[in-house]
Formats: C-alpha cells, sequence, structure tokens
C-alpha cells in the first residue's frame, strides 16, 4: 500500500493554493490555512503521513439544551449531516469545532478534496449553529456579510 507523508500533502495543498509553506517543523507544529476568511488548522497524525483537519465553528456561550446536544449527536452519528466530518466540543464545552482525521494512505488530492468538503460543510453547519442563542460564529462568509450590510440600508 501507497503511504504519502505529511509535508507531501502540504506541498500538495501549497501549489494549489498558489501559497509558501511559512518556516517551521510543520511535523510538530503542523499549520493553519487561511481560504476565504476561513481558518483551517492543519495537523500531521500519529501513524505519520496523515492529517488532521479541523474548522473552529464558533463559541457556545452558555449551557446548550438537552434538545440542541441531542441534534449535535444525531447529526454526528456516523457522519450523518456532517458529511462524514466530526463535530465536536473542547474539553470545556466552549467552543464547537468540525474536524476531519486521514491515514497515511490518502493521497494528496484526497485530502484536497477532504478540505473542501470541510469547508462547505462547515459553512452549513455555521448558518444552522448561528440560529442558536447560544452560539457565536467566528467566521461569517462574505456572501453573509454583504447580505446583512445590504439590508441594514434598505
Amino acid at each position: 500500500m501507497t503511504t504519502f507523508s505529511f509535508q507531501e500533502t502540504l506541498n500538495y495543498f501549497c501549489e494549489h493554493l498558489d501559497a509558501e509553506l511559512p518556516k517551521g517543523d510543520h511535523e510538530k507544529e503542523g499549520v493553519e490555512l487561511e481560504i476565504n476568511s476561513q481558518n483551517v488548522v492543519m495537523l500531521p497524525t500519529t501513524p505519520q503521513g496523515g492529517a488532521s483537519l479541523e474548522i473552529l465553528l464558533g463559541l457556545v456561550l452558555r449551557p446548550i439544551p438537552e434538545n440542541r446536544l441531542k441534534e449535535l449527536m444525531t447529526s454526528n452519528f456516523l457522519g450523518v449531516n456532517t458529511g462524514g466530518c466530526k463535530l465536536s466540543l473542547d474539553e470545556d464545552g466552549v467552543c464547537i469545532c468540525l474536524k476531519i482525521e486521514t491515514s497515511p494512505s490518502t493521497p494528496p488530492q484526497e485530502n484536497w478534496e477532504w478540505l473542501h468538503r470541510l469547508l462547505s460543510i462547515a459553512q452549513s453547519w455555521v448558518k444552522i449553529l448561528s440560529s442558536w442563542k447560544e452560539f457565536i460564529p467566528l467566521h461569517t462568509p462574505p456572501e453573509e456579510r454583504r447580505e446583512k450590510h445590504l439590508g441594514e440600508k434598505v
């Protein structure tokens, strides 16, 4: 079975994003990518070669009601409504993030496709979660900012 290094995936991403990698030990520190004003943290997984891609969706300001927690759990079960990604809360229950982990046998092209899926699913979840009083999004897509701005002028 062919395996790919984390560095090969990073190089592939940089080539397609027309960007240069920052200096540093990417195998230990990972990188943070900004794509369409959305931050994606990319870290190597163990065993070496896989990639963990994560987007912080937003903050939970107060405890989430049971019915909303059930909605999150149901949507997260086996990747239903998450496109195979995982919704998770941090240890303190303050941040909601969406992430995916790939293996060393995942080709860079497939990691690239996972990145696009992650960005798309994150955008959908931010729309859903933004209607919750308990949730504050950390990213508003540019088209939504324009719509809000235009709506205020009318």
